[in-house]
């Protein structure tokens, strides 16, 4: 029997025997009962349904508005909202397969963080709650329900301990339901009744400690009563929403405060708004409505790095219709953003590769948006000592700075409070290969240096390196990006001196939001400054909230051709691999074939590097991945199949060595795959490298902060060599020889020292092809080329076909041509129509090894 049950029987017990006494006759004169007893079941049922009555209830349909969620039905449904207290409402999400909600930062809550029920019980008494929650792996474990009638005392439920599971409602004996738990006679009758669901203990449910990036989930919440008096009093006047919300930090100085409630409201001209910082009143403060349900505060600008409290006075505020005041004062309280340090300098600088890394390095930086100048000071670090810049023996370079609008927090969605900012880029070129070099950064004035950073140019003939992978820094909070910093500081700190760092997407939740960047550039400034950047563009930087920010941030080429967001598809050489790094935020469909035009762009312009390099290893860089066996990649089931019927096939035409995934938070490493189809019998070398393998190994490094997936238990994971969960912050360690590639995994967790996770390496003795002979090239009909060659004889290494482009992207961007071998054939011949006749073309072909591409042969016509 449950709680209900057994308060039903002592309160009611007439009622029980009569449901009983209907239970036996059901039963046993089924055939009585269905026939000459009809109307008294009816009455039976009327008057077990008038003991109880569902109060407010939540069957979650969405993400809510700005956090908060209205009841979904009840008695007193407009007059009931649930939303969270003191965790970020920007990580709002909705699970529609189980009508939840989940949000993240949770951690540091112990008595502080919660849901937050607020309805009306009047006219109701013998009060019921039920709900469901659980939580991700490093998100909140332990809650209590406590209730309060004005939210400043708060009252213990008995029985309202919970005990969540892991991301699973169905938890051990039911630890983390309620099921209909009697709350006490101080909840019957009330006005207005608040219940929480608060964070009771810092232990997660993996059994470490929440992190700021854990999450939890709640749905089926319902509040039933008996009715104690005869209809439903009117509805309270309830406040909605707020703005500022409590508790919030970085709050801007002008930032406007409003207040929302449940219906149409008055305000009563004898009641004022008081703001106070350090309890002194704040003058010149006036409250006016906005719209029919809202009240704006209008204030003077706020002091930055201040603690201000608002008091919206309980008489101030009253229903239009009814008159009805409100029954407890407003009061909530918050932090405006600390003061500019100085506007000119530079902030959330880094470099990037956008042209030749053997004699250039870009840079990216922010400013105040009235600073213009965009200069860089070079210097080669052997002719620097001391302290201070040598300004003397620098190099300057000048760049562009645009203006750009952002916005800064969640809140300004809804306003449309944008912020203007600088956005400085500018290449320094010209530099020798194979140097370190120290930097400056500024707008040329004596006052407005960054502090010193250095880099190294890639060396002018194939060097062995070393680089990092790192994945997901998805972060809400600067407590994220601790972590994340701690990553970035900690991988780069090992002795193998990383040329550049590779990150694959989902760099920040939101990327519409500047404080986010703020915090992912910012936090690890120092590290930025000193390693180069490869960065990718994930789902989180612009599918939510179309933005270009993740472009503004960056110093990469804008287009490519292919039409995707800018500076999201670019590549770049480095020793003796090639890196190309795609847009996975396109897709298409197998059944009927259809395809977004930025894919199959990609595909060209994938093809066309391809065929212009000369390097031995190829290394693709993309978010969301073909193999995962996360509940992203099964919730993607479409663009999964797509990827690998039409994505991997290029995969494996174009020789791609390795590819580096994203996206499911999750580590899996693939063995060797070819066609879809997992190798499996390998060949290793007498050091454990695999031999001269077939096919491409697929990576996906988990999560270099602090948000960890867990695994689709029903995931099919065929491709997975290895496929886990360590709920660790990690990285990758990337080494590239001449004939070998090796990659070593590390967990990082923070003040612990650094673990092995996993190591995979690849040895291959493969050679280039020989060149194609007697090429040549004839102009037919003046808009029609004929190109022939003949296959090389005696080619070191076996030729599988022939990649043909235009030296200067004359026939069309990005094109190039595959033609594949014949089995016996010797002579080749491509027809190329269209051309221009008017045009001189300079065509490139060469032979297709084992992964190599031969020598250049190249022809032209005139």
């Amino acid at each position: 029997m449950d709680n209900h049950q057994s308060y039903l029987k002592n309160r009611f017990p007439k009622v029980i025997s009569l449901m009983v006494i209907g239970l036996l006759l059901a039963m046993e004169l089924t055939g009585f009962v269905s026939a000459g007893r009809e109307g008294n079941e009816e009455d039976l049922a009327s008057e077990v349904t008038a003991v109880q009555e569902t109060i407010a209830q939540w069957i979650f349909k969405d993400k809510g508005e700005n956090g908060v969620f209205p009841a979904t039905g009840g008695v007193y449904q407009t007059a009931s909202s649930i939303r969270d207290v003191g965790t970020n409402t920007d990580a709002y999400t909705y699970e529609p397969s189980e009508n939840s909600v989940r949000n993240q930062g949770w951690h540091e809550g112990t008595g502080t963080k919660y849901w937050l029920a607020t309805l009306s019980t009047q006219g109701f008494e013998g009060i019921f709650l039920s709900s469901q929650q659980t939580s991700s792996s490093t998100g909140p474990r332990d809650f209590k329900v406590q209730y309060s009638i004005d939210q400043q005392e708060w009252t213990d439920v008995a029985g309202g301990n919970l005990v969540l599971a892991q991301n699973n409602f169905n938890c051990s004996n039911n630890s983390c339901k309620l099921t209909n738990l009697v709350l006490p006679a101080g909840t019957n009758n009330q006005n207005v009744l608040y219940i929480r669901w608060v964070v009771n203990s810092t232990k997660s449910v993996s059994g470490g400690t929440v992190s700021s990036s854990g999450s939890s989930r709640i749905k089926d919440v319902v509040i039933k009563g008996t009715r104690s008096s005869g209809e439903p009093g009117d509805t309270p006047t309830l406040e909605v929403s707020k703005t500022p919300a409590s508790g919030a930090a970085d709050v801007s100085l002008n930032a406007e405060i409003t207040v929302k409630f449940n219906k149409a409201i008055s305000l009563d001209s004898g009641y004022q708004v008081e703001i106070t910082e350090n309890n002194v009143p704040f003058n010149n403060i006036s409250a006016s409505l906005l719209g029919q349900d809202s009240v704006k505060v209008s204030h003077p600008n706020f002091t930055a790095g201040k603690t201000y409290k608002v008091t919206i006075p309980k008489e101030l505020v009253k229903g239009t219709t009814d008159g009805r005041s409100l029954e407890n004062d407003i009061t909530w309280s918050f932090k405006t953003k600390s003061p500019d340090t100085g506007n000119k300098t530079p902030t959330l600088l880094n470099m990037t590769f956008n042209g030749d890394p053997k004699t250039s390095i870009a840079f990216d930086w922010y400013t105040a948006e009235t600073v213009r100048g965009t200069v860089v000071q070079v210097v080669e670090a052997s002719n620097a000592g001391g302290s201070e810049f040598p300004e003397q023996l620098a190099t300057s370079y000048e760049g562009s700075s645009t203006v750009i609008e952002t916005l800064m927090t969640s809140g300004d969605r809804s306003s449309k409070k944008y912020k203007k900012f600088a956005s400085h880029k500018l290449i320094a070129s010209g530099l020798m290969p194979g140097t370190k070099y120290i930097y400056r950064a500024g707008n040329g004035d004596a006052d407005g240096w960054s502090e010193a950073g250095s880099f190294t140019t890639d060396k002018a003939d194939n060097q062995d390196f070393h680089f990092l992978y790192v994945t997901d820094t998805q972060g809400s909070s600067k407590s994220n990006f601790d972590l994340w910093q701690d990553t970035f500081k900690r991988a780069i700190e090992k002795p193998v001196d990383p040329k550049f760092v590779l990150l694959t997407g989902d760099l920040t939740d939101d990327g519409d939001l500047e404080q986010l960047w703020q915090w992912f550039l910012g936090v690890p400034k120092k590290e930025f400054a000193n390693v180069p950047f490869a960065p990718i563009i994930g789902n989180h930087e612009i599918e939510d909230y179309p933005n270009n920010n993740f472009y503004n941030h960056f110093n990469l080429p804008k287009d490519v051709g292919t039409g995707a967001h800018d500076g999201s598809v670019y590549a770049f050489e480095y020793g003796d691999a090639l890196f190309m790094q795609i847009n996975s935020q396109y897709e298409g469909e197998v059944k009927p074939y259809k395809a977004d035009i930025q894919f199959t762009k990609q595909l060209e312009w994938m093809r066309n590097q391809v065929a212009k390099t000369d390097k031995k290893w190829k290394f693709v860089s993309m978010h969301k991945g073909a193999y995962s066996s996360g509940d992203n990649a099964s919730a993607e089931s479409d663009r999964v199949e797509f990827y690998r019927k039409y994505l991997i096939p290029v995969f494996d035409e174009l020789g791609v060595d390795m590819v580096f995934e994203g996206h499911d938070h999750m580590y899996m490493r693939s063995f060797q795959m070819l066609n879809n189809v997992p190798i499996k019998n390998v060949i290793t070398d007498e050091q454990g490298n695999v031999l001269n393998p077939k096919g491409t190994v697929y990576l996906m490094g988990n999560s270099a902060a602090s948000k960890f997936y867990a695994i689709n238990p029903d995931a099919d994971t065929f491709f997975a060599a290895k496929n886990d969960q360590p709920n660790k912050k990690m990285f990758v360690d990337v080494s590239i020889t001449n004939d070998v590639l090796k990659f070593t995994s590390y967990t990082a967790v923070k003040d612990k020292p650094l673990a092995v996770y996993d190591a995979y390496s690849i040895k291959r003795t493969d050679v280039k092809p020989g060149i194609v002979e007697n090429p040549s090239a004839v102009r037919q009909s003046g808009n029609r080329a004929v190109l022939s060659w003949k296959a090389p004889t005696n080619s070191p290494d076996p030729v599988r076909g022939y990649r043909i482009y235009e030296k200067n992207d004359k026939v069309s961007t990005n094109w190039s041509v595959y033609v594949p071998t014949v089995s016996g054939q010797t002579s080749y011949s491509y027809t190329l129509n269209g051309i221009d006749s008017a045009k001189a073309y300079n065509f490139v072909i060469k032979a297709v090894g084992t992964r190599n591409n031969s020598l250049p042969a190249e022809v032209g016509i005139q």
